[in-house]
């Protein structure tokens, strides 16, 4: 016989961090010369690396009109 206790359901957490919403991951590497800085930045800002890189891609593509097409015309192939 289970006893309430010796089968827990699980329970959702109500603490921490709120989510951000949907999201995808971007890797990336700088150069090693680099590394002090940027923790030096992200300390100064309070924030973490994460949010400072994607601060920083969001605010230059939303100052930036992304073209639709590279300028190149589409080229029809045939495959017999």
């Amino acid at each position: 016989m289970r006893t309430p206790s010796s089968n827990p359901r699980p329970t959702r957490r109500t603490g921490g961090r709120p989510s951000k919403g949907d999201r995808f991951s971007v890797t990336t590497k700088l150069p090693r010369s680099y590394e002090q800085k940027l923790h030096a930045r992200v300390d100064y800002r309070g924030e973490t690396v994460t949010d400072y890189v994607a601060s920083l891609i969001l605010a230059d593509l939303d100052a930036n009109e992304v073209p639709e097409s590279n300028g190149q015309e589409a080229f029809d192939v045939k495959i017999a």
